[in-house]
């Protein structure tokens, strides 16, 4: 199994009796990043389309797949996609 860098692994910070998860802190750039900026959503067909594109031919019949690579079109993480939102803004 690859080592995965330490800005994009997803930590568990003890908190009280419980786990919390954290974001990353590339997270936290693109949370900041976006704070500014203001973008209108796609249509969702272009939004399918692009997320099909980014998705292995073998797996474009597997709808989990095809909605990982999906990119959000609003909120603090406008244009990454839900597994990158998985991965790095979990908690």
């Amino acid at each position: 199994m690859p080592e995965v860098q330490e800005e994009y692994a997803t930590k568990l910070r003890p908190w009280g009796q419980f786990l919390q998860l954290i974001h990353t802190p590339l997270a936290k750039r693109v949370e900041e990043a976006n704070a500014a900026t203001s973008k209108l959503a796609r249509d969702p067909s272009v939004v399918r389309k692009a997320a099909l594109r980014r998705v292995d031919p073998r797996h474009r019949g597997n709808s989990v797949v095809v909605m990982g690579e999906t990119t959000l079109e609003f909120g603090i993480y406008q244009g990454q996609t839900f597994r990158w939102d998985l991965e790095n803004a979990t908690g």
